[in-house]
């Protein structure tokens, strides 16, 4: 400070004062007594200002033939409810598509220029929106999606081999049920007689089982992701190297199971051409044979079928079928550091032991124990163990929906964001996730003009607006222009607003006035105090700290 009388000296106290070089340092006031005042109860928004060199801003707008020109900085637009708040807002950042907006446009002659500019909006109530869809932060901009190939295989793997082995039990019981209740006498009669016809037994042609055709697919999807990360150009030679040994050794089983394949498929197609061949023969032979061939070839079938169900039940009871393990804990997340925070998600299957949710989206309460389901023997016991199953005849389509039931909550994910110097988690509540998206936005500025945004309070405390919201506010207003529309004196007294836009509307005729706060002409404090709720009381509470609360409404 100085206590010159002689502006051409100032800083220095005279022409003989000697000193270092000084500087000017700027204030953004009016040249008047409340404008130092105001200055002085705010000092971190008003001192040290520099010259806004930003041009891509909104300068002015028309209404009714006035020109109001906006501040680069914070513009705030007051009023009563129904004033045109709304309207002004949508038509600033080229919004015209309701029916009243662009009545109210032409009633009132409001004309915008916002060519070329960028604006990020945030109209009234879309935050909650797009909280409620989880939608604050869109699509993969700041999470990273979750890959779920490894659960998805483990899952799909362990019910397919829980449903097979059941099934196996099922077979192995019915076999056993089936020749209790068999019998078959032997006739020599019908031993030696010939008949006029071959009959052709078609018992061993049926398709074998292919058990190398769900290896081979798996081991060609190991040999497409190595090959694409051997094509990779983040892997230097001698991973190459590695990458390629790899690549030929998994080629070897691959072939070795292919051609164990190839040959199980050629078996079984060579298998139905004869098993048509013989259905074809029986059917001719069926028209040209006499009663009596007819009833040889039908104790040769019974004989066979009841052969058949010996062998059948005795390879059912000598194999043992491994039970299928309980699948592994995975890790089902993603994280994404941006701008100081992590973004991250989480899958309900992340690192925990899910066995328990399939058995109860999967079985009936008597049957949620893997002990108890592999011991099922019967289809009707079948039907009884699964959820939501009315028949046997439904067990396929009931297992394949609660299975599905299963998959859906597992990759159900929950999203989170923590600040990554304190590795605090922030809270999931609107206002909290409301704040970070502000923050966000502020720190964006590199991706817009004007960031405009209708009623910024809602959901959020007063205390949280004073701790935070300011700041994030009063970080880009020296650098980008901001448009806001309120109801809370916080974001036009303590955020000290650079330009206040008060609209009052009779007979769907708009009036304006605007100025900063120390506007005396247009007596914007008086407004302030009368327009918000609070608004007397927060102009008071920061005059109070200079002892001039009283200048406050003297009409």
């Amino acid at each position: 400070g100085s206590d010159c009388h002689d502006w051409k000296c100032y800083p220095k106290h005279d022409e003989e004062a000697t000193s270092n070089e000084h500087y000017f340092s700027k204030c953004k006031i009016l040249p008047s007594f409340k404008g130092l005042l105001l200055g002085l109860t705010s000092p971190k928004s008003r001192f040290n200002r520099k010259e806004i060199q930003n041009t891509n801003y909104v300068n002015s707008f028309e209404i009714n033939g006035e020109t109001v020109n906006l501040d680069p900085g914070i513009n705030v637009i007051i009023g009563e409810n129904g004033s045109g708040k709304s309207t002004l807002f949508s038509l600033l950042c080229n919004d015209n598509s309701q029916p009243y907006i662009k009545k109210l446009k032409n009633q009132n002659k409001i004309i915008t220029d916002t060519t070329g500019l960028q604006f990020q909006v945030v109209k009234q109530a879309e935050l909650v929106q797009k909280f409620q869809n989880d939608d604050l932060f869109k699509g993969e901009e700041y999470f990273k999606t979750i890959d779920t190939t490894s659960f998805e295989n483990e899952y799909n793997s362990f019910s397919s081999k829980l449903k097979s082995y059941i099934d196996r039990n099922i077979q192995k019981n019915t076999s056993y049920t089936s020749l209790s209740n068999k019998n078959f006498i032997l006739n020599l009669d019908n031993e030696s007689i010939e008949t006029l016809y071959v009959n052709m037994e078609a018992s061993d042609l049926y398709e074998d089982e292919n058990i190398h055709k769900e290896r081979r697919i798996a081991l060609t999807s190991i040999l497409d992701k190595i090959i694409n990360e051997y094509n990779n150009d983040y892997y230097g030679d001698e991973l190459k190297q590695k990458l390629y040994a790899a690549l030929n050794n998994i080629k070897q089983v691959y072939y070795d199971v292919l051609e164990k394949d190839k040959a199980i498929e050629l078996q079984n197609k060579v298998k139905n051409i004869i098993l048509g061949e013989i259905n074809s023969y029986t059917e001719k032979i069926a028209e040209l044979s006499t009663s009596r061939d007819n009833e040889i070839i039908e104790y040769k079938e019974r004989k066979s079928s009841f052969i058949n169900d010996i062998i059948s039940a005795i390879k059912l009871n000598t194999s043992v079928a491994e039970k299928p393990a309980s699948p592994s804990v995975l890790q089902g997340n993603s994280q994404r550091r941006y701008n100081g925070y992590v973004f991250g998600r989480e899958m309900n299957y992340n690192n925990e032991d899910v066995i328990n949710k399939f058995l109860e989206l999967m079985f009936t309460k008597p049957y949620r124990s893997l002990n108890k389901v592999m011991c099922i023997k019967t289809r009707s016991e079948f039907a009884k163990a699964i959820l939501k199953c009315s028949s046997a005849n439904n067990i396929d389509e009931s297992w394949e929906s609660n299975f599905s039931k299963f998959m859906q909550w597992a990759k159900t994910q929950k999203s989170y964001i923590k600040e990554e110097s304190t590795d605090d988690s922030i809270g999931n509540t609107l206002g909290e996730m409301s704040l970070v998206y502000y923050k966000f936005q502020t720190k964006e500025d590199d991706k817009w003009d004007i960031l405009m945004i209708d009623q910024p309070e809602d959901n959020i405390s007063n205390n949280r607006i004073a701790e935070k919201l300011l700041k994030y506010f009063h970080s880009v207003r020296k650098n980008k222009q901001l448009i806001l529309v309120t109801h809370n004196p916080l974001l036009v007294v303590n955020l000290d607003a650079d330009n206040i836009i008060s609209l009052t509307k009779v007979n769907n005729t708009i009036s304006v006035k605007s100025g900063c706060l120390e506007d005396e002409e247009n007596n914007i404090l008086d407004i302030v105090a009368d327009t918000l709720d609070g608004g007397k009381d927060m102009i008071e509470k920061r005059l109070k700290i200079y002892g001039k609360e009283s200048i406050v409404c003297n009409k």
